[in-house]
């Protein structure tokens, strides 16, 4: 751990176990304002030093969800495509029902 505490001491002085204070930095778990001041004080540091660069960490979270949205965005929704709405239009002006699952067996399996 950085500053020349080790986890165990800081864990000792804490009065936690070991592994919670690596749960704590892997953020496994959630720390209480009141033991993250405690680790600030045995650490000699302001709690304000535990929130640096998270600013910036959400801005290229941010930065990469946008990115991979516009990138979804760009491929066509066959769905709502004209060749998609003309074959709904004409399939449903089947009024048989037997014959409309006729058509669409024989699409599916000219399509595999």
């Amino acid at each position: 751990m950085a500053l020349g505490v080790s986890q165990t001491e800081l864990a000792e002085k804490t009065g936690v176990s070991f592994q919670q204070v690596q749960k704590y930095e892997k953020g496994i778990n959630r720390i209480s304002a009141d033991r993250l001041f405690d680790f600030a004080k045995i650490l000699g540091v302001e709690v304000e030093e535990f929130f640096k660069g998270i600013e910036e960490g959400k801005k290229t979270k941010k930065l990469r969800l946008a990115e991979s949205e516009q990138k979804n965005s760009l491929k066509p929704d066959i769905m709502t495509s004209k060749e998609s709405i003309a074959l709904l239009r004409e399939y449903y002006k089947i009024k048989d029902i037997d014959t409309r699952k006729k058509v669409l067996d024989i699409i599916k399996k000219m399509a595999s």
